[in-house]
């Protein structure tokens, strides 16, 4: 019975999720934003008349968290192929590079100091913050899209397996060469599932049925990396890079699936961290704290782009374009669900989780109202 209450709520969430899409559409406004603020008003419903218990458990929320990132990682790990190693290409990876390595060490720092805590959650806060995931580059030429699509996949592939290793080294209790035994493992589970997908599986299944085979090689890849105590997006990281590097017939049909999931997986995700923090208060100082330090994000990603565009053919709109144009999808928010769950936040520091994906978004969708004036008139 609790199963089927659980699948209920879970309708009730999406289902309202998907109103509060289509009013953001119809509003022209960031789809983040509605949906974090209907699931602080279930929030606000169910503490009212006493319905928290109509809300999925820990396991449930858990289980969809890593499913969400399991499925990010797949489908941001295929813009990721060796054949597209060209000029835009390398300038994505660099930017992704630098900008990673910079957002890692300074705003850990900046965020520990001004919110006087340790670097535990300083450290964890700045990896959730560094991918970007984009769902409309329509109207933007085709140079500056192809850095940001390239550079998105890149960046959410090392935030993904930035986070995972940092928190095994930090709350799994083996020491380093353990800690690395255990994620080389993982990996070589990886392998011998892609091994037997394309060379047993794809070779004789033809369809949509490979939709359904993929599927099973991600869970038997995550499911196989943690039975032999390892971690299982590690396992997944190398066939996805099989996948997206192995040209497989109607591969963009199977991608269009995987990305309709996520999409549906995006809206429960932001749904569900309202109903998390739907009870937390701000305070003006930490909005204030929090300007400051999606300031210093923004600046640290303009570096980036200025460093590694220095001398390139892009103007410096355009530059701006790219360093202004990062919001936070998907992965960002069932990386914040599966830290929630597995750690102790406070309401500070999940107010500035909450605070920094409003910011994202609405700094995004400032910029792609505003296209036109950092681009030329021709658009592709």
């Amino acid at each position: 019975m609790e199963q089927i209450i659980y699948l209920v709520s879970l309708a009730i969430i999406f289902l309202i999720g998907m109103i509060a899409v289509i009013i953001s559409n119809f509003l022209r406004m960031p789809r983040i934003i509605l949906l974090l603020l209907a699931g602080a008003g279930l929030n606000m419903a169910a503490e009212k008349f006493g319905l928290f218990n109509l809300f999925p458990d820990k396991e449930a929320l858990l289980a969809i968290s890593v499913f969400s990132i399991v499925l990010v990682l797949f489908v941001y790990t295929n813009k990721v192929k060796v054949e597209h190693l060209d000029t835009n290409m390398q300038y994505s990876s660099r930017i992704a590079a630098i900008s990673s390595v910079l957002t890692l060490i300074l705003l850990s720092f900046f965020t520990s100091t001004l919110l006087g805590t340790g670097m535990i959650f300083p450290l964890f806060f700045s990896i959730m913050m560094l991918s970007s995931q984009y769902a409309d580059l329509s109207g933007i030429k085709s140079s500056p899209k192809e850095i940001l699509e390239n550079e998105s996949g890149l960046s959410t592939v090392i935030a993904v397996l930035v986070f995972f290793a940092a928190y095994m080294l930090i709350f799994s209790g083996n020491s380093i060469l353990s800690s690395i035994a255990d994620i080389l493992l993982s990996m070589g589970i990886g392998v011998l599932v892609s091994i037997i997908f394309f060379d047993v599986i794809a070779r004789r299944c033809r369809g949509k049925q490979i939709a359904f085979f993929i599927a099973f090689a991600l869970v038997i890849a995550y499911a196989g990396a943690e039975l032999v105590g390892g971690v299982g997006v590690f396992g997944v990281f190398p066939f996805a890079l099989f996948f997206a590097n192995t040209h497989l017939k109607r591969s963009d049909e199977h991608m269009r699936f995987f990305n309709k999931a996520s999409g549906i997986l995006e809206v429960m995700a932001f749904v569900l961290i309202g109903i998390i923090a739907g009870g937390i208060s701000i305070s003006f100082a930490l909005i204030w704290k929090s300007i400051l330090l999606f300031s210093i994000l923004l600046s640290l990603r303009y570096i980036s782009v200025i460093i590694v565009l220095a001398h390139s053919s892009f103007t410096e709109k355009e530059k701006l374009f790219i360093a202004l144009y990062s919001p936070k999808g998907l992965l960002a928010a069932a990386l914040i669900l599966f830290f929630a769950l597995n750690t102790h936040l406070t309401s500070i520091t999940m107010s500035l989780l909450l605070l920094f994906l409003i910011y994202s978004a609405a700094t995004a969708s400032t910029a792609q109202k505003l296209k036109k004036r950092f681009f030329a008139k021709t658009f592709i």
